[in-house]
């Protein structure tokens, strides 16, 4: 017999849960009324099939007091943590707005004027800035990451999987991240990710931004894989001849096999 399906909580602590807003691969995203400041926040809660992994606990919190420690307009702030009934959870600015993936798919055409996608990989490469004088590598890097809020501003979310250069909890040959927009080191499963891992990842964001879709395509993960680790992405201007061969270059070089090079 399964147990029962645990219902979450009404309340984490003093915020009041409005309602759910996305699932992800490790947690539920609410949105939730803070009564003391009359806002309303973002609450991320741990799966419960994952609530009993040591290891996932302790990746989940490690997220909390990376993030606190970030100072930019372009990183989604955290608020606080906790446990609420055995449901670890974290408190986060609530972004009112769409995803960069989102954000793309509404539009007609399904990819960004070249003006706007430049723009946009420009907030995400400050909040990155960032990110890397602290030490800290996100490596999960994708539009569905990348939050744009009702003024244009852009913010980088889910540190879920990020660790700090020094930290132990990804093993070697561990594949993590979304795999479409994956690093050749990474989706080789290499050990020593730094910071120019996102960079590719970016650049894959860039892609996708101007053409709709990601550099690297197929229908198996397996496939995906070799094809980011051992061959080049379909020369950008190709797909869209008209954009200005400096954008094209900017793609090319993110994109570049050898982190050395991007």
């Amino acid at each position: 017999m399964r147990p029962a399906k645990r219902n979450p909580p009404k309340k984490f602590g003093r915020y009041e849960v409005v309602h759910s807003l996305a699932k992800g691969g490790m947690g539920t995203v609410f949105i939730a009324r803070d009564p003391m400041l009359s806002r309303l926040v973002a609450i991320k809660v741990l799966h419960s099939h994952l609530q009993d992994q040591n290891a996932l606990v302790e990746r989940f919190f490690q997220e909390a007091k990376i993030i606190a420690q970030l100072r930019s307009p372009h990183i989604v702030e955290i608020f606080d943590f906790g446990i609420e009934e055995a449901n670890p959870y974290l408190v986060m600015e609530f972004i009112d707005g769409l995803s960069l993936d989102g954000h793309v798919k509404n539009l007609p055409n399904q990819f960004l004027d070249p003006m706007v996608a430049a723009a946009m990989i420009l907030q995400a490469a400050e909040g990155l800035e960032t990110v890397s004088q602290w030490g800290v590598v996100h490596r999960d890097i994708k539009p569905e990451n990348l939050l744009v809020n009702s003024k244009g501003y852009l913010k980088i979310a889910d540190f879920g999987i990020s660790h700090m250069l020094d930290f132990s909890a990804t093993k070697t040959g561990a594949v993590i991240g979304t795999a479409a927009y994956m690093s050749p080191e990474q989706a080789d499963g290499l050990k020593g990710i730094t910071a120019q891992s996102d960079i590719f990842s970016l650049g894959s964001v860039l892609y996708f931004c101007l053409v709709g879709h990601p550099p690297f395509q197929s229908d198996s993960i397996p496939s995906l894989l070799r094809k980011i680790v051992f061959e080049s992405a379909p020369p950008i201007q190709t797909i869209r001849p008209n954009l200005a061969p400096e954008l094209c270059q900017i793609v090319n070089t993110l994109l570049q096999k050898d982190p050395n090079s991007r």
